[in-house]
């Protein structure tokens, strides 16, 4: 059985970081880091320790306009001490259970998702297939996911998912193709030996 459905389904809880306990990610705390451009679902925006905070806070579903006095000098000792930033951010990323989704083949990246934003395919596609709304929004990103392609796959769509073994395979295909990239070649003259 494929390792990322299995803590898709089994990883995803409540989880403590700087002093908030964050309810499991969910497509509803990723709409609401969207809306305040975070840089946790905005690629390549530096990070800074306020959102860090606000990152943490929404997921806790607390009010991101009001910061603690823990939260103020939790956030002097990152700033005190920068290399546990890169700690953090890494924690925040395992906690949103990422990469427990399915992984795909691409077969078109072109396709076109016709204006519907993503997130709302998703939660309607849930919503269409028994799950209340605040279900669906409340569910652990990862299970929607999983729970959304599997919808898609029952109603005939061709989707094709990449294995733990199919994903080991490439991994020691790219392994092999840079290692003998990085052999020295050897030429070889035409000339017929005596």
């Amino acid at each position: 059985m494929d390792l990322r459905f299995i803590k898709a389904f089994t990883s995803p809880g409540e989880t403590t970081l700087l002093g908030h306990r964050m309810k499991p990610f969910s497509l509803k705390h990723r709409l609401a880091l969207h809306v305040l451009e975070s840089p946790f679902v905005t690629p390549n925006k530096p990070t800074t320790a306020l959102d860090l905070f606000v990152a943490v806070k929404v997921c806790a579903e607390k009010s991101v306009r009001k910061l603690t006095f823990m939260d103020i000098v939790r956030m002097s000792t990152i700033k005190a001490k920068p290399e546990k930033m890169e700690t953090y951010i890494k924690s925040f990323h395992e906690y949103s259970n990422v990469l427990n989704w399915p992984k795909f083949w691409d077969k078109n990246k072109q396709a076109a998702s016709k204006g519907t934003p993503w997130i709302l395919s998703v939660i309607s596609s849930l919503i269409s297939n028994g799950f209340d709304e605040e279900s669906a929004w409340s569910l652990p990103e990862s299970q929607a996911i999983w729970y959304h392609t599997a919808i898609s796959m029952r109603n005939g769509n061709d989707v094709s998912l990449m294995t733990d073994d199919d994903e080991n395979i490439m991994k020691d295909f790219h392994k092999l193709a840079e290692e003998a990239k990085a052999k020295p070649r050897v030429r070889r003259s035409n000339k017929a030996h005596k």
